[in-house]
């Protein structure tokens, strides 16, 4: 029986090695092999220009400091994501003012509206359901330029609401005005990696805090120095 001989196809049936993942882009030691590759192939007779060479060589060193530029950055955002989470975690059971214009109403309670006039101004505030659907009115009148809050006890279901302040100033041209929220952070909620602060069943990015205070929980009782028991140096002794 004859032998058949090698044809020189490559096997094609797997050796149980891992295959190679394909590069989607070039890097430093590919753009060198490229690079070696049309040296070596480069025609005798009008071999490449010391320029040219030069701006090829010059194009490599870029290339690699790119990538070392972009390894040091996606290091340093893992290191500084990770203090920030780290550090939301802590707010926990804190108070915090944050730029937002959501707040909860609980029903037959007072709700503090919080803002802050660039200008003085004449002021009036529209108070929205969740849908956005504008739900009350308040007639403020004039106020002067700072921080400032207005109450609303509006006779409406419990729920989340949101506010919007309308001011004009004495030019009559509306003022562009920020609106605040505070509250305890209930609990630290990661979207996509970045944390999200749960305040009273609101969500508040991080950036958006301006404020934190101390929790109600987080105060030191201090001891009544009246009903202390008190050692005197005689018993101290005797003990």
């Amino acid at each position: 029986m004859t032998a058949i001989q090698g044809t020189g196809v490559p096997n094609l049936v797997s050796d149980g090695a891992p295959p190679v993942e394909p590069k989607n882009g070039l890097d430093g030691d590919g753009f060198l092999t490229l690079l070696m590759a049309q040296l070596s192939n480069q025609d005798p007779t009008s071999p490449v220009e010391t320029t040219e060479f030069m701006q090829q060589l010059t194009s490599l060193n870029t290339v690699q400091q790119l990538v070392d530029a972009n390894k040091s950055l996606e290091s340093l955002m893992t290191g500084v994501t990770s203090l920030n989470n780290e550090g939301a975690v802590n707010l926990v059971g804190k108070e915090v003012t944050a730029v937002s214009s959501t707040f909860m109403h609980d029903e037959g309670e007072v709700e503090t509206l919080e803002f802050d006039l660039p200008a003085d101004a004449k002021v009036s505030i529209i108070v929205k359901d969740a849908s956005g659907v504008p739900i009350d009115t308040i007639e403020v009148g004039e106020m002067e330029a700072g921080p400032r809050t207005v109450t609303w006890s509006g006779d409406h279901p419990p729920g989340e609401y949101s506010f919007e302040v309308k001011a004009m100033d004495e030019n009559d041209e509306r003022l562009t005005v920020t609106t605040y929220t505070t509250g305890l952070v209930e609990e630290i909620r990661f979207d996509a990696g970045f944390p999200v602060l749960v305040i009273e069943g609101r969500h508040v990015a991080l950036s958006d805090v301006i404020t934190v205070r101390p929790g109600p929980e987080s105060e030191v009782a201090i001891p009544d120095t009246e009903t202390r028991p008190e050692v005197t140096l005689a018993a101290a002794k005797q003990e």
